[in-house]
């Protein structure tokens, strides 16, 4: 499984997305960027998978961006 992490602080909220960009059901996650990336408890599910931005870790995070602007 190859995960990865990736991040961006140019959007509104300062999030990382997390998913294996390998596989299309994998479930894409995100946290605040200003929490530690390795404690499991601060990473939040969202309503994507990897298939929904088409293996694009960018398309990854504006989904979710969006997703939690809405919130």
């Amino acid at each position: 499984m190859t995960a990865i992490k990736v991040q961006d602080r140019r959007i509104s909220k300062e999030i990382r997305v997390f998913a294996d960009f390998d596989q299309s059901a994998s479930a894409i996650w995100w946290q605040d960027i200003d929490e530690d990336p390795e404690d499991k408890t601060t990473w939040h599910g969202t309503p994507y998978q990897v298939a929904d931005s088409r293996h694009n870790k960018k398309e990854a995070l504006r989904l979710v961006a969006g997703w939690l602007n809405k919130e």
